[in-house]
């Protein structure tokens, strides 16, 4: 299984907790690390420490290949667009909120990256190179799988499972049932002081560690 580990905003824009993210997914056996390079709105301008510092991309794109694991990230604007192409990345993953951003896909298309998306059957990445199932309700609700169509779900249309379940054994069982053979999770340093929209569905590093060995065995 080959495993795509996200922090999410988990790093608290903080260069240590970089580091030890990348060191902990290295650590699991994790083949890439993938940010999440998003700009804060008036939404959420009250969390000044979701944005992932982007004065910071160039040093942790170069610790990644220090520490000897792919890196990539998820983009929502051209500007990142052009951040990983400066430093030789050969892939982008666009999120289930911009796996339709008309504009943005059109500017990716126009580079030479390879295209990760995820989606569902009802709004199918048909253009992407790799395309993750995603369940869009964040934590997805566990009976997910039990209840939905087989003429709406088929799984031999993706490549691969963007999960966001909480913990460990609904990942366990719908890898089970299907053909996927990548993954990708969310994972946090299980810090006190992390509060963010992402750590609901983390795994720490204890679950994390237990996961990923398992995983390995799929």
């Amino acid at each position: 299984m080959r495993i795509i580990l996200d922090p999410g905003s988990t790093h608290l824009n903080k260069w240590e907790n970089i580091k030890s993210l990348i060191e902990l997914a290295k650590e699991v056996g994790a083949e890439s690390i993938k940010w999440q390079l998003f700009k804060l709105t008036e939404t959420n301008t009250n969390q000044n420490n979701i944005e992932f510092p982007r004065e910071l991309w160039h040093d942790t794109v170069e610790y990644c290949r220090k520490v000897g694991i792919d890196v990539f990230a998820s983009v929502f604007d051209t500007e990142a667009v052009d951040m990983l192409i400066k430093e030789g990345i050969t892939k982008v993953k666009l999120a289930y909120s911009q796996a339709f951003n008309l504009p943005l896909l059109k500017y990716i298309r126009d580079t030479d990256l390879e295209i990760w998306a995820s989606g569902d059957q009802e709004s199918f990445p048909h253009y992407a190179d790799v395309k993750l199932f995603c369940v869009p309700e964040y934590p997805p609700k566990k009976e997910f799988f039990d209840y939905v169509p087989t003429d709406y779900f088929d799984a031999r249309n993706f490549d691969g499972f963007s999960s966001h379940y909480i913990g460990l054994s609904e990942d366990f069982d719908i890898l089970n049932q299907n053909v996927w053979k990548i993954i990708e999770k969310h994972f946090c340093l299980g810090l006190p002081e992390d509060n963010t929209p992402d750590s609901l569905f983390a795994l720490n590093p204890k679950e994390l560690r237990t996961w990923a060995k398992k995983m390995k065995e799929l």
